[in-house]
């Protein structure tokens, strides 16, 4: 009974000390959740206010600027600024108006060099100008092109290269009607900055540069590309007799010519007549020169004509393509043949015919050295050609009926530097080992025969272009 006694004691004593303390903090746990609750509803109220003044504010700012922007478009020379834009891309500078169906774009490029001939050459050492160019073409309602391009290093004036006008609004037929490249070759067709080496090959002369004509153009599933030009056969001025020359070109594209416009198979062809009443008659149309310019055979008094049809055909190809997907490294290689003959009609009869054979095969590597500049890059080339002109079918003595032969192989060695996609710096050995025979033309020697020698000459050249 005693125990019982102590037992209850310590439970009436102890029971409140235990039980009172949780009550005091559940009630203080309800008091923290009631005051939170409170301040998120005070803080509801503020931001439904906010969300109110800021409303008020916004839209009489909207209706405010919305006004502005209404009465300066209303002025007649805001419309028409805003319509007209300017910069450069890969074509040039540029001034388009808004819709596009106006676009004016400038380009061109500067070439200055040195050559230094070996002492027993004909030529001198000299600074030159190999291009200095300015170019417009003009896009009109996106179906019309017109280009001009002139040519300023000479001391005789501006020269006119581009002066035409072709429709482009159909893909598979285009036609262009001035003056222009004539579809023949492939190198001739290039501008002196887009060449492999400094200086094309002497037998491209053959083909023409560029002539005033008509020419139907067109392109196929963007992989045939046709050229067929009726042409006066004069280069770049008027027609001096009744003829006219017909030239044309089938490239094809086995990577598209919208993504590798560089890399095709060849070929062209040519057909005119040379008249001795003009002055491209005589035999300059079937000559030798060097690479860089000088005329190597002079003609015989009484033959320096080929009057009469000229043939000619063109075969050959290029490929130009990145060897990674960084375009880092890139190779471009490129070579044709040509095959031209003259006829040789004059009063007292028909002359041997005069047949010219000329090749080139060339190989340009490119390598970024800082893939970070666009277009950058050093790069090292090589480039051989062949060419000859002779009448062999003549079998008699050197005179009237007989034309001395030549032949001329060239090589050129290149090392050339990109510091970017604007500015280049190149360097160019050229090697030419000429054979002919009695024609003046020749190097200079100290001995042997002076029409069968091997001339050395370097060219170091600045290209500037955008």
């Amino acid at each position: 009974m005693k125990n019982w006694s102590l037992f209850f004691l310590a439970f009436f004593i102890l029971f409140p000390l235990v039980v009172a303390p949780a009550q005091q903090i559940n009630a203080s746990g309800e008091e923290r959740i009631q005051k939170l609750e409170k301040l998120i509803q005070e803080q509801s109220e503020r931001i439904q206010e906010l969300q109110k003044k800021v409303g008020q504010v916004e839209q009489p700012t909207k209706e405010y600027t919305e006004q502005i922007v209404r009465e300066y478009m209303n002025r007649p020379h805001a419309e028409e600024a805003a319509s007209i834009s300017a910069g450069y891309e890969s074509k040039g500078f540029f001034i388009r108006n808004a819709d596009g169906n106006l676009e004016l774009y400038m380009s061109g490029f500067i070439q200055a060099g040195l050559g230094i001939f070996e002492n027993h050459s004909f030529d001198n050492n000299s600074f030159y100008l190999n291009g200095v160019s300015l170019a417009f073409d003009l896009y009109l309602l996106k179906d019309w092109h017109g280009r001009i391009q002139f040519n300023f290093p000479y001391s005789d004036g501006i020269n006119l290269w581009d002066a035409y006008i072709e429709y482009i609004g159909i893909p598979e037929l285009n036609v262009r009607v001035g003056q222009f490249h004539v579809p023949f070759t492939i190198e001739r067709q290039y501008d002196p900055q887009q060449g492999m080496s400094i200086w094309k090959e002497s037998f491209m002369l053959w083909g023409h540069g560029r002539d005033r004509g008509l020419m139907f153009l067109g392109t196929f599933a963007d992989m045939v590309e046709y050229k067929l030009s009726l042409m006066n056969g004069e280069g770049t001025q008027t027609n001096e007799t009744d003829e006219f020359m017909m030239a044309g070109s089938v490239r094809f594209y086995p990577f598209k010519k919208s993504e590798n416009p560089y890399s095709f198979f060849h070929l062209g062809m040519v057909r005119s007549r040379d008249d001795t009443l003009n002055g491209s008659g005589n035999i300059n149309s079937s000559s030798l020169f060097t690479p860089w310019g000088r005329q190597l055979f002079d003609g015989v008094a009484g033959t320096d004509n080929t009057q009469g049809w000229k043939t000619g055909v063109d075969v050959g190809g290029a490929l130009d393509m990145y060897l990674d997907p960084q375009k880092v490294s890139r190779i471009r290689v490129e070579g044709e043949y040509m095959y031209i003959t003259w006829e040789r009609n004059f009063a007292a009869g028909r002359q041997p015919y005069v047949d010219g054979i000329g090749f080139y095969l060339g190989m340009l590597y490119k390598y970024n050295l800082t893939p970070e500049i666009e277009g950058a890059g050093i790069f090292p080339m090589f480039k051989v050609s062949y060419a000859t002109a002779d009448n062999p079918h003549s079998g008699g003595p050197v005179g009237v009926d007989n034309l001395p032969g030549q032949t001329m192989w060239t090589y050129t060695f290149g090392l050339g530097y990109a510091f970017n996609k604007y500015v280049s710096a190149n360097f160019n050995w050229v090697m030419v080992d000429i054979q002919q025979t009695d024609i003046y033309g020749g190097p200079k020697t100290h001995t042997g025969d002076p029409s069968d020698d091997t001339e050395h000459a370097w060219f170091f050249q600045l290209t500037a272009q955008w």
